[in-house]
């Protein structure tokens, strides 16, 4: 009876989220072949991204289809889902970002840290310069700000605040966390100095081997309309990332004027990324797929990979990872271990 109950109710929750974004596309096409498209599990937004056409579209992983994979996971969704049981869980395998303290209902509570108030965080900021204070769940950069003390003047991101403007904005907030800083590595760093630029590498676990590998990886790129982040959507860039090399390949951002441009070079700095090699990148891969291996219960997973001058820390795992952001350099079902992943857990 409980299964029952459960499948209702993912199938609910499944149709809510894709007809919900359904009316909410960024970018417009006619209605008659949104609807059309709709019929196949796609967006219309999604026929530009990809360049969908009759002949290719079965080798994109669908919307629809995309949104269905959040349960490949099952129970184990919240561990990636929420990031307090994220960090406690995967800690002792990998860097992740402390939590400092949580945020209920406008109330700062410590969490291993002396953060009690919003006095106690400015003065955690005047010695650490930064933190990070974010949703506990969700993804896609919303929500995310950064408070810092810089020459004696508060920020919050880029905008000079009063204390007051804290204590108001911090107010307003529930279930939020605030996180030590990550500061990225010379490389990440010269990518676009004003965002922290991480590669979100995907792992699958093989149903027959019980092995991870990694069909898609993507290095991440803010720019101003996207900083502090790098999110895609809110105007970041995705470039591919060669799996066997760490070669960044061409990079482009969300098509908002209706059509793909592909870069070479960041916009705004100029500043040429085509053709540079990740550094590590063969120890990046091994670490992730022994982080993934050693937490088999986790199946599918989008990784939020920082490079710093040490090593790589993981900023979260992404239980439903966005397609359009690797799926705009090529069609992963194309690959064969993923469509039979995908088959495995009745996706396809």
């Amino acid at each position: 009876m409980r299964n029952l109950v459960d499948k209702c109710y993912n199938f609910m929750q499944l149709n809510y989220l894709f007809w919900k974004k359904a009316f909410h596309q960024k970018i417009k096409i006619s209605p008659f072949e949104g609807i059309s498209l709709l019929s196949k599990g796609f967006y219309g937004e999604t026929k530009i991204i990809y360049q969908l056409t009759k002949e290719n579209y079965k080798d994109y992983l669908s919307d629809y289809k995309r949104l269905k994979a959040k349960f490949i996971n099952g129970r184990y969704s919240f561990v990636l889902n929420n990031k307090v049981v994220f960090e406690r869980v995967y800690k002792d395998n990998v860097k992740i970002p402390k939590t400092l303290a949580l945020i209920e209902k406008g109330e700062i509570i410590p969490f291993g840290s002396d953060i009690k108030d919003v006095n106690s965080l400015i003065e955690y900021a005047k010695k650490n310069l930064k933190v990070v204070i974010k949703p506990v769940d969700g993804g896609g950069g919303s929500g995310v700000f950064i408070v810092k003390f810089d020459n004696g003047n508060l920020y919050i991101d880029n905008n000079k605040v009063a204390e007051d403007d804290l204590q108001k904005k911090i107010c307003r907030l529930d279930n939020y966390i605030i996180n030590e800083f990550v500061i990225q590595g010379e490389f990440a760093k010269k990518l676009y100095p004003q965002s922290l630029n991480t590669m979100r590498i995907v792992t699958m676990l093989d149903p027959s081997t019980k092995k991870a590998f990694i069909p898609f990886a993507v290095q991440r790129i803010g720019t101003k309309s996207s900083a502090p982040a790098d999110n895609w959507t809110q105007g970041g860039i995705s470039a591919e990332i060669d799996i066997e090399t760490g070669e960044i390949k061409e990079g482009a951002s969300f098509p908002l004027s209706g059509k793909v441009e592909w870069l070479k070079e960041h916009p705004e700095t100029g500043y040429r990324f085509y053709g540079l090699k990740i550094p590590g990148w063969e120890n990046i891969k091994e670490e992730i797929i022994a982080l993934a291996e050693k937490h088999p219960y986790i199946k599918y997973a989008g990784w939020d990979v920082a490079l710093t001058d040490s090593g790589i820390t993981i900023i979260e795992g992404n239980n439903c990872t966005g397609m359009n952001l690797l799926q705009i350099h090529r069609p992963i079902l194309k690959d064969e271990r993923v469509k039979n992943f995908y088959k495995f857990y009745g996706i396809i």
